[in-house]
């Protein structure tokens, strides 16, 4: 029989270091050992054995640690189980604690806004500028020819030989010899290059002999020109170091940060789906866009569903246009970092990374602090240490960016500018349904100050046209003796009851089925007939239904053309030429647009049977 220490010990060998996994399997250990369960057997071990387990946690760690710990514990658990370890219940069944409140959901002030805009302004155009500079080298810099050797040294006083200590360059020929080595350098740079006497080692001392290619001779001159003795090495960049020279031929960290930011905020995706985005295929091709616009995708894995009956988390793919005209949209920025890093992307070092995440990562950067290694930025690369890149975005911003503030930020500033529609944020977001995009982003105070702005606004143009006679509504007074039955107003909504899909007016005198001559005719019972309201009077359109009329339309169009001119008449007419008339009569045209792009994503919204209804 398998013991619960045995289960445990599996559970840490299985992990990655510095993983989640890692740590809840390290706090699972630390409980058996403290309470004296090791050799308590894994089928004595239940969901109240659980609870106890969650009960210790909670006198140890917080409570998102302790949520943490014990949902991974009970996967970790639940998958031991399937490989035939018996616990008297499935552990997938086991209660966890409440998941914690979150506290990144609300968005950046104005202030900080305006901060971050800046630093994506200003690393994104720097980023074009060293690719530009980085072309121009390839085709107008010379590459260095020389090494240790050539130069004046005690060994060999030639005074026709240049002095290491004056000699000088300039920052296209420089970036042009770092390059000449690629794809070995650095791509292909084994351990044994990198040592002592290796053929990319850089001697701390000014060892001549040493210096045995152009690379490390213009590495070796870069490192040592601060020194007094010594001049700039580049005429035209004087300041410039070595690290900062790759950058003009490799990404830098605080590059890859911006260029991550930006697209989070455009697209309000989370910095793990942003890190998913695949360079090889990142365009949306089933919903093709002609002109200025492209839809662009990345897969979503984090917080996606789990099929209960294979427990495989279902992959869903989240999509959201972006421009092509503009060079600081999402479309364009990833293009721009598959270009800055595309000379990664190849060599024993890139596939060492391709391997550890099992896939082509988007964000990989060049690091040279402790040995070169090529590193890719991606949620499965369970080590990655992002300390330095958060501390000098930190230090720029002057503030600490916890990039999951990006969703509700764009969020507050889709509804302050009036950017796009619920339904369609709801879609893109991925959510199932707008309750979950109101009660996650909707409930803090930029939102509530939001509400209370069109509130105030509305109520002083009211006062104003009150003031100076312009008024033409009739306002409703306190009391009124007026019967229940004329009060009833009737809106027809969505299953989840969030979105009016019509406006009844007066659901007791509908005439859609009248001649005008006839007129309205009072009914002892209020008309449910959704179908018929586009052809009735007492129906009301607003822009929160306008995208069921253009959802309605566009399926009454297809039926159109589908079915004999008879038959369609007979049955769909009447309420095709009224949805029509509003369609195309609509005074704001960019909210129709808007929902036939939504249809065009998610399909129909309406059941299709619904004007079958009678």
């Amino acid at each position: 029989m398998t013991t619960l220490k045995q289960v445990a010990d599996k559970i840490f060998d299985s992990t990655k270091p510095s993983s989640g996994d890692r740590r809840a399997a390290i706090a699972f250990q630390d409980y058996l050992s403290l309470t004296g369960k090791n050799d308590v057997l894994a089928s004595e071990f239940g969901e109240f054995q659980f609870i106890e387990f969650i009960q210790h946690l909670t006198s140890q760690k917080s409570t998102k640690a302790k949520y943490a710990i014990s949902v991974a514990v009970r996967r970790l658990l639940g998958k031991e189980h399937k490989n035939e370890v018996v616990f008297p219940t499935n552990p997938s069944k086991w209660p966890t604690p409440q998941k914690p409140d979150a506290e990144h959901f609300e968005p950046l002030s104005t202030e900080e806004l305006e901060i971050l805009n800046s630093f994506i302004k200003k690393h994104i155009d720097l980023a074009y500028h060293k690719e530009e500079v980085f072309k121009e080298s390839l085709t107008k810099g010379v590459v260095n020819k020389k090494i240790g050797t050539d130069f004046w040294r005690r060994e060999n006083p030639d005074p026709s030989l240049k002095r290491f200590s004056k000699w000088k360059g300039n920052l296209r020929d420089t970036i042009a010899t770092l390059y000449s080595g690629h794809p070995e350098f650095p791509n292909n740079t084994t351990d044994d290059m990198q040592k002592v006497g290796g053929k990319y080692h850089i001697p701390r001392n000014l060892a001549y002999t040493a210096l045995k290619n152009p690379i490390t001779t213009v590495m070796k001159r870069l490192s040592v020109q601060n020194i007094n003795t010594f001049t700039p090495f580049m005429t035209d960049a004087p300041n410039l170091i070595l690290a900062d020279v790759l950058t003009y031929i490799y990404p830098d960290i605080l590059e890859l940060a911006a260029i991550k930011i930006a697209i989070c905020l455009e697209t309000a995706w989370s910095p793990d789906i942003v890190e998913r985005i695949d360079p090889n295929d990142f365009i949306y091709d089933p919903i093709p866009i002609d002109g200025n616009w492209v839809f662009i995708k990345a897969p979503k894995e984090k917080g996606a569903a789990i099929n209960t009956n294979t427990n495989i988390r279902e992959q869903r793919i989240m999509i959201h246009p972006s421009s092509k005209s503009n060079t600081h949209s999402a479309y364009n920025l990833i293009k721009l970092l598959v270009k800055r890093t595309s000379r990664l992307r190849h060599g024993s070092l890139y596939d060492k990374a391709v391997k550890e995440i099992n896939g082509y990562p988007s964000f990989v950067s060049l690091t040279t602090n402790a040995g070169i290694k090529i590193v890719a930025q991606h949620p499965e690369r369970g080590d990655i240490n992002r300390g330095a890149q958060n501390k000098q975005v930190q230090k720029e911003l002057g503030y600490k960016l916890d990039l999951r503030q990006l969703r509700p930020t764009r969020l507050y500033l889709n509804e302050k500018e009036h950017k796009l529609p619920l339904l369609l944020q709801v879609a893109l977001f991925g959510h199932s349904s707008s309750a979950i995009t109101d009660e996650v982003y909707k409930g803090n105070a930029h939102f509530q100050q939001i509400r209370k702005d069109k509130l105030a606004v509305e109520l002083n143009a009211i006062c104003e046209s009150i003031g100076d006679g312009s008024f033409k509504g009739k306002l409703i007074p306190l009391r009124r003796k007026t019967s229940i039955k004329k009060k009833i107003l009737n809106i027809f909504t969505n299953q989840n009851g969030e979105s009016p899909l019509a406006i009844c007016n007066d659901p007791f005198s509908p005439d859609w089925q009248l001649s005008d001559e006839i007129g309205a005719r009072p009914s002892p019972m209020p008309c449910k007939q959704f179908n018929k309201c586009l052809i009735c009077s007492q129906s009301s359109v607003t822009n929160d239904n306008i995208p069921f009329v253009v959802d309605r339309y566009l399926y009454l169009d297809q039926i159109r053309r589908s079915i004999r001119a008879a038959q369609f008449d007979s049955i769909y007419r009447d309420e095709y030429e009224a949805a029509k008339e509003v369609v195309e009569s609509w005074p704001y045209q960019e909210e129709i647009s808007e929902a036939e792009l939504r249809n065009a994503i998610d399909g129909y919204l309406l059941p299709p049977v619904i004007s079958e209804c009678n």
